[in-house]
């Protein structure tokens, strides 16, 4: 059985790791998206593979119609409370109002997430800032 617990210590690996476009590689580059992938790959979760975010190739961010899209097929419907372990799905800016960021809940106030600006793997609190650009949150199938 896989854990919550198991989700946050193996996304805490990735701390660290560049943030690079398309990157799914622990210690040589992860994006957003990536370490969605990665986690789930190192933990034996189906479905989370390359062939499931072939929207993602081009230079640019997902679209958030497709990256919901994804995600409610691989994990079920999104909610609106998030704890460890869970995937949050965040606006990039506020006022375009897009899903395009992913990052790791490693306990309510705290996430992990590839930072753009730090050009690296992060964990850092949530603050009002990062709460404000929550969208929803997913659970990783078959963690408990």
């Amino acid at each position: 059985m896989i854990t919550r617990a198991d989700v946050v210590a193996t996304a805490r690996k990735y701390v660290e790791t560049p943030t690079v476009h398309q990157g799914r590689t622990l210690g040589k580059g992860v994006d957003c998206i990536g370490l969605i992938i990665c986690v789930a790959r190192d933990l034996g979760i189906l479905g989370f593979d390359e062939r499931e975010y072939r929207t993602y190739r081009a230079r640019t961010a997902p679209g958030s119609q497709g990256l919901i899209k994804n995600l409610s097929g691989l994990c079920g419907e999104p909610t609106d409370e998030y704890g460890p372990g869970s995937i949050l799905v965040m606006f990039i800016n506020k006022r375009k109002r897009r899903p395009q960021h992913l990052a790791i809940a490693s306990d309510r106030n705290r996430m992990i997430h590839a930072h753009q600006r730090f050009q690296r793997v992060v964990e850092h609190n949530i603050s009002e800032i990062y709460t404000s650009l929550i969208l929803c949150a997913f659970n990783y199938p078959g963690v408990e």
